[in-house]
């Protein structure tokens, strides 16, 4: 007798299984055993500031410490997001898809390190602008004549970053057109900063609106928009089963809440090593905060991000926008408006060089994807700008430009 063949039902509750144990062994496999590895440095770092070891082993077992803290604090969010609605996911992956920069920028402020603070989160978006995209550029182009990808959202979200850009550069350009004589221009600029921040967090708010509600379509028709939420996830969901059985939101928030504790310890011994390191090892500390930490700290996020490009490039291309978004509309007003709270001189007026450097990476990233077109070599050049700047800030010495009130 012969046996009955399986049902369609049944070949996809296997099918689905199978996908989903596929795609995790092999994050498992091939990056997160060696970011996981990393978590030795977390007690190493910690015991490090606290017992004040030189500056050059604080620095450097905190910075490495950071690396699988902010893995796991990306992958509980998105634990969390499969028990969340849509909006509630959406909301969560943009208060908190920038945790390094976020955490490090409220703990330089509340160090006083002001200049700490508007590097590392100018360098983040070099990273996010130039390097990162550049390398996913030539990873998933180079064995391509021409490198295709949608336009549609892509062109919506890259001019939201330049309007937001521009408006970042304006107290600056304020700053650096005002007459020597000026006695009431450090006051001025901590108005326009204050207005200028509120308004931003307040669009930051309407872009989440248009993203998640009004507009929701546009990105929904787009899978790799959402890459939490798979093929696979939904027809686990659809057949009752969890696509992570192995986590539930309770050990996610618990993972979430853990990890943030340590990345706020590493990072606040990390920023209190700075001016030690730089005097110590004759390295100006914008280099460090403009390169050193934004690149090292976000390993893991770039990491995944350029290994994703060759078969999403759409995808790629619209995290590296959208972190930049969140860093323009979110953290940045952050960061002033609770500078404003503290009664810190915390202003958007930037060194003129770091403006310089920020206003033509967003401006070459826009041009670059406006068309939709590409290819590796177009890669390749972002890459070599943002070396070509990172080694300027090197051998540049430090400017500091806090505004004294």
């Amino acid at each position: 007798m012969e046996a009955e063949p399986p049902s369609p039902h049944l070949i996809r509750r296997r099918s689905t299984l199978l996908n989903w144990y596929s795609e995790n062994t092999m994050k498992t496999t091939c990056g997160s055993r060696y970011v996981k590895a990393l978590w030795v440095m977390v007690p190493f770092g910690i015991a490090a500031g606290a017992l004040d070891w030189p500056a050059e082993l604080i620095f450097l077992f905190n910075l490495a410490a950071i690396v699988p803290v902010a893995s796991s604090i990306a992958s509980a969010i998105e634990d969390l997001s499969t028990h969340m609605g849509r909006i509630s996911s959406g909301v969560l992956r943009a208060a908190l898809g920038n945790p390094v920069e976020l955490i490090i920028g409220i703990v330089a402020l509340r160090q006083r390190q002001l200049p700490i603070v508007q590097s590392v989160l100018i360098g983040s978006i070099l990273c996010h602008s130039l390097l990162i995209l550049g390398a996913s550029i030539l990873f998933a182009g180079y064995d391509k004549e021409v490198l295709e990808f949608d336009r549609t959202v892509t062109n919506i979200m890259s001019s939201l970053m330049t309007v937001v850009s521009v408006s970042l550069t304006i107290p600056t350009f304020m700053s650096f057109t005002a007459h020597p004589s000026d006695t009431t221009l450090s006051h001025d600029l901590l108005i326009v900063s204050h207005i200028t921040a509120v308004i931003l967090f307040g669009l930051f708010f309407v872009y989440l609106h248009f993203h998640l509600n009004t507009h929701a379509s546009l990105f929904q028709n787009h899978p790799v928009a959402q890459p939490s939420m798979r093929e696979g996830d939904r027809n686990a969901q659809d057949e009752g089963l969890s696509p992570h059985p192995s986590r539930d939101h309770v050990i996610a928030s618990l993972a979430l809440a853990i990890s943030t504790l340590c990345l706020v310890l590493c990072a606040s011994y990390l920023v209190g090593s700075i001016d030690r390191l730089a005097l110590t090892m004759g390295v100006s500390k914008a280099f460090l905060g403009l390169v050193i930490i934004p690149a090292v700290g976000n390993l893991a996020k770039y990491i995944g991000i350029v290994a994703a490009s060759p078969q999403q490039i759409d995808w790629s291309i619209r995290e590296l926008i959208g972190g930049v978004l969140q860093i323009t509309l979110l953290i940045f007003p952050v960061v002033v408006i609770l500078g404003w709270m503290l009664a810190q001189p915390m202003t958007l007026d930037f060194d003129m060089f770091q403006t310089t450097v920020f206003f033509v990476a967003i401006m070459v990233m826009t041009y670059i994807i406006q068309d939709g077109r590409t290819n590796y070599f177009e890669g390749a050049v972002l890459m070599g700008t943002y070396i070509v700047i990172a080694v300027a800030l090197y051998v540049r010495p430090d400017q500091e430009h806090v505004i004294a009130v």
